[in-house]
């Protein structure tokens, strides 16, 4: 989940792009003719998502005049297509994400764009930018077009929803072994309940946990050796400054990664401190 500047560019810009080399000028005549109805959708969207509204714009908007196919048409043919002018736009917008990550996740490479409101329920936002967000195909998948219920269950978007502000994510270690380490909002994190619940249903929609459990295993098994070596060197001080380096070096950016969670309960928990390292490692890591 990351934030990410709002596109600088409208969809009017990328409507002009998409009809610059259009063959079929009774269409190109037509959609120039609804400039101003495309206008509108834009500031709908804009405003809708400013106040977490999305939810409240109808199902099926459109450009009246303009059949809902020839919406689709125009980011399949033209926004999204390789060798058209328009697909400038479509790799700026690729472009705003960070290390090219995805912004549900944070963690895939960004591989696509994905329709915030689905475009075959939204055609009038099929090439609207503030509706297109760099996104894995693995997010992509997970995520279903049915519209939301309410303000809750709105989506985190990237480019309205800041939640870099405070520290939401955190792992909890359990004391067993194999090791095993979960991750969770911190649902108090913040008094927004309203955006805490968006975190939250994110959060399982994308099943984070899951993914994060898989980093984090890989992570200890990279790991075990040295930290069992400074263990056993008998210095519990050195173990805890060791974990808190790792941790201060995985705070950047973005505040709530998994790499920070893991390592801020590793440097924290008596029990790994004190206990785990004195077992062997291969029951450590596989029981």
């Amino acid at each position: 989940m990351r934030k990410l500047d709002k596109p600088s560019f409208t969809q009017k810009e990328i409507l002009d792009s998409c009809i610059s080399n259009m063959t079929d000028l009774n269409l190109v005549t037509l959609l120039v003719s609804k400039s101003s109805e495309f206008d509108k959708a834009y500031d709908l969207y804009n405003s809708h998502a400013i106040s977490n509204d999305l939810h409240l714009i109808a199902e099926n908007h459109s450009i009246e005049g303009i059949e809902q196919n020839v919406l689709k048409k125009l980011y399949k043919d033209k926004l999204s297509k390789d060798g058209q002018p328009a697909r400038i736009y479509y790799n700026h917008l690729m472009d705003l994400s960070l290390d090219s990550m995805c912004t549900a996740c944070g963690y895939r490479p960004a591989d696509t764009l994905d329709h915030v409101l689905a475009q075959t329920k939204f055609p009038a936002f099929s090439i609207n930018p503030l509706n297109l967000v760099p996104m894995c195909i693995a997010c992509n998948k997970k995520k279903n077009s049915d519209k939301s219920d309410g303000k809750d269950f709105n989506a985190i978007h990237p480019y309205y929803d800041d939640i870099e502000d405070f520290l939401w994510l955190k792992a909890r270690l359990e004391e067993e072994v194999p090791f095993e380490i979960n991750f969770e909002v911190d649902e108090l994190a913040s008094e927004d309940k309203e955006l805490m619940k968006r975190i939250c249903n994110h959060f399982d929609k994308f099943a984070l946990n899951k993914m994060y459990r898989i980093y984090a295993g890989t992570e200890i098994s990279a790991i075990i050796y040295d930290l069992q070596e400074i263990f056993n060197g008998g210095n519990s001080t050195a173990l805890k400054d060791e974990l808190d380096r790792s941790k201060r070096k995985r705070k950047g950016i973005y505040k709530n990664t998994w790499q920070f969670a893991f390592y801020e309960e590793l440097s924290t928990n008596e029990w790994f401190l004190n206990e785990m390292l004195k077992l062997d490692i291969t029951s450590i890591l596989k029981g």
